[in-house]
């Protein structure tokens, strides 16, 4: 999490959102600090009157970005397949480990978002966004994955699609993705 009291603004990072281009974006030109810990959800009390937003993600790219994260966490040794840990196990654990988005916005009492799809055009609505600025680059989602993401990986009527769709089903909703 880091903040900015001068300019009034605190940025929740959840994880698999592009927080960390985001995160870059702001603190080099938007200056802040850290005030806490990167994922944490709680906003300190110095900061809890300024305009805190976080970075959401289409729900089926996030969790397919979670399950791609489990095989590049190792640099050598087995892939995560050979590790045995299925795209289900690996959602299961996004959903209840790391949370779901609206969790982050609701334990954060957050006051807005910027959806990663839609970067460019979302942090414009930022109050302190600054025309005379560059826009954040664009987040290469998925790149470097295999197949293009999960819509290339999995059909809509999988049981994978159906698990993304009932665990993160608010998701979807609250933050205009479509299931």
């Amino acid at each position: 999490m880091i903040g900015n009291l001068n300019h009034g603004w605190v940025f929740i990072c959840p994880q698999k959102t592009g927080s960390l281009s985001m995160r870059h974006w702001l603190l080099e030109l938007y200056g802040g600090e850290r005030i806490s810990r990167y994922h944490d959800r709680i906003v300190p009390e110095t900061f809890r009157s300024c305009y805190k937003f976080i970075t959401v993600r289409d729900p089926y790219e996030r969790a397919y970005s979670a399950w791609h994260h489990v095989g590049r966490k190792q640099k050598s040794g087995p892939s995560r397949k050979d590790r045995g840990i299925s795209f289900n196990e690996s959602c299961k654990k996004l959903a209840f480990s790391s949370g779901r988005l609206v969790d982050f916005y609701s334990d954060a009492n957050a006051d807005g978002f910027v959806r990663l799809e839609m970067l460019s055009e979302d942090v414009t609505k930022l109050h302190f966004f600054d025309p005379d600025k560059p826009l954040p680059g664009e987040h290469r989602v998925n790149s470097g994955k295999p197949g293009g993401g999960f819509r290339a990986a999995f059909s809509s009527d999988s049981q994978e699609s159906e698990l993304v769709r009932t665990l993160f089903a608010e998701d979807f909703s609250v933050f205009g993705y479509q299931p």
